[in-house]
């Protein structure tokens, strides 16, 4: 299959005057710590000051910071006129916006995205953004169009994959990282681009709403950094701490069942035994068991001993007959199927049956419980407790996963689930799940598991 070709960007530079947006970022970038604390005191003074008031707040003469003066003013920050410094109102503005970059509690908010656009002249944004031309509040329609969920966020950045390689590249690099941060000085190099190539880079992944830079102290200057946006940083955070660790003592797990396809392997002892003799109804379960003592060890073995009666029934492998049970005629072809196909009858049959005895759950619940279980599969064996302090599908009535508006910060927040719908996940892994091959369940130290087989591995893939 080719790959696709780079669409042109909807996010051009070009479309206004960025070049002197260029400059002075390329400039603040070379600012000293000593011209980073002028500044600030600068941008946090009046309009007008005088050189005795900068001596005093931070300590200096005035042989110290002239040289920084005269620089700012080559900015067109401020004019020095004799002892005195009158301040350009738009460009306070405009670093006291760039400025944070340099706090060690920077976070590129929404806020502070905000204040970037706003260097934007409006009629652009619509344009960059492919929101609505009458849009009344800009920041909301851009959320809504491109960030609003995780997996909206997630389609943008497949657009971006293709619109803008270089830039999706980075911000995957950064995304990935251990830390959420990688240094300007080792992306420069990996991508062999030269410092303003570089800058512009920057101003392009965070119009791209993809990442932001900030500048950590080292040394007697500044190394530039870049991370994520703070809330799509948040919530990779979540998604890292909250990951289940595999188990390592595998050794030590106690599987539930000793067989592969373990509930086809039960459906399939009991119809051969069914050709061979009938089984009085009403002592089914006992001969079940006595067929297949492992069976008492599951979790939940009562519910399973019932699926298996009613699926020998649904899948027509048995039929009641005054009273016993007989293997139907139609049970030749299915014991002739290979696993894989028995293993996916079975599931599709008791799901289907469980989805139309009831009103609260339906087959998008399961797909939401199957896409999640994507990001596990790779994990092997993983506590069951732990799996579900990440889990945030979208089942039952909880809601998606939203950025929403807490006060004056943006944050996204999570679903919480009803004891219905914790029974529900809990079921559906441990009984569906284990019916169909998808999983395997044990307890490790007492402590209940599951991993995805290697069947459910690649049968995941059709869950996007």
């Amino acid at each position: 299959m080719l790959k696709p070709q780079p669409k042109k960007s909807r996010i051009n530079l070009s479309d206004y005057p960025y070049e002197k947006d260029l400059e002075n970022r390329l400039q603040m970038a070379s600012f000293s710590p000593l011209e980073i604390d002028l500044l600030d005191v600068i941008l946090n003074g009046s309009l007008t000051m005088n050189f005795q008031e900068l001596e005093d707040e931070l300590n200096l003469n005035e042989e110290e910071m002239i040289l920084s003066l005269e620089k700012f003013a080559r900015l067109k920050l401020l004019q020095i006129q004799g002892k005195k410094i009158l301040i350009n109102k738009e460009m306070r503005k405009y670093y006291e916006l760039h400025i944070s970059r340099f706090s060690t509690d920077f976070e590129p908010s929404i806020e502070f995205l905000q204040g970037l656009l706003n260097q934007v002249p409006i009629h652009l944004l619509p344009v960059w953004y492919t929101i609505p031309k009458n849009s009344t509040h800009i920041i909301q329609a851009i959320i809504n169009k491109h960030l609003l969920t995780p997996k909206i966020y997630e389609r943008y950045l497949q657009e971006i994959e293709v619109e803008e390689p270089l830039l999706y590249a980075i911000a995957s690099e950064v995304f990935a990282s251990s830390s959420l941060s990688l240094s300007s000085s080792f992306l420069k190099n990996k991508y062999q681009l030269k410092d303003k190539e570089f800058a512009e880079c920057v101003m392009r992944l965070e119009f791209n709403l993809l990442c932001c830079s900030k500048y950590e102290r080292k040394g007697n200057g500044w190394e530039e950094m870049l991370i994520p946006f703070h809330e799509w940083s948040e919530f990779l955070l979540f998604k890292q701490n909250m990951a289940p660790s595999p188990i390592k003592e595998v050794d030590l797990i106690e599987n539930r069942h000793p067989f592969p396809f373990g509930f086809v392997h039960d459906l399939t002892v009991l119809t051969r035994h069914l050709g061979q003799a009938p089984i009085p109804y009403h002592t089914l379960q006992d001969k079940t068991l006595e067929m297949l003592p492992h069976i008492s060890t599951l979790v939940s073995s009562q519910a399973y001993l019932s699926q298996l009666s009613e699926q020998l029934i649904e899948l027509e492998l048995a039929f009641e007959d005054e009273g016993w049970l007989r293997q139907h005629p139609k049970s030749i072809e299915w014991l002739q199927k290979d696993l894989e196909t028995r293993a996916l009858g079975a599931y599709q049959s008791s799901l289907m049956k469980f989805l139309t005895s009831q009103s609260q759950f339906f087959d998008k619940d399961t797909r939401e419980i199957l896409k999640f279980l994507k990001s596990v599969r790779k994990k092997g064996w993983i506590y069951y407790q732990d799996f579900l302090k990440g889990f945030t599908a979208p089942i039952g009535r909880a809601d998606n996963i939203m950025l929403v508006p807490k006060g004056k910060r943006w944050r996204y927040t999570l679903p919480s689930y009803s004891v219905e719908e914790m029974d529900f996940l809990e079921t559906f892994i441990f009984l569906y799940l284990l019916v169909g091959g998808i999983v395997s369940t044990g307890t490790h130290k007492g402590k209940r598991c599951f991993c995805i087989t290697s069947y459910g591995y690649h049968a995941l893939d059709d869950y996007a």
